[in-house]
């Protein structure tokens, strides 16, 4: 499952987030199989290649991936050509999630 939170209100985006894990079952078994990612730490391989690990002793992994859009956007807005590093990044991304794993939910969330 992809998520995509825009501009969402943090106390609701907390929540959410918080019913997810604990759908996930043991709280411990939820932190290992839970990754959270930064924007401008983060990159389309890393977040494909930590979406396609197999989870530790549950059914699904979960990936939080937080400010990306939005740095992956400001660097494309910023590059002189559509063949830059951040549109062939962009590219990866998008077919990478057009068959995402079925052990991971990915959630993106960003504000606009």
């Amino acid at each position: 499952m992809i998520q995509l939170i825009l501009d969402g209100d943090e106390f609701l985006v907390k929540q959410h987030v918080g019913a997810i894990k604990a759908g996930m079952g043991d709280a411990e078994m939820a932190s290992l199989n839970t990754a959270e990612l930064v924007g401008n730490q983060a990159d389309a391989a890393r977040i494909l290649g930590d979406a396609s690990m197999m989870p530790f002793l549950a059914a699904k992994r979960l990936m939080l991936v937080y400010g990306y859009l939005d740095h992956l956007d400001k660097r494309m807005a910023a590059s002189k050509s559509a063949d830059s590093a951040a549109h062939a990044e962009a590219v990866q991304l998008l077919e990478g999630l057009t068959h995402p794993p079925e052990t991971a939910d990915i959630i993106f969330i960003d504000s606009v």
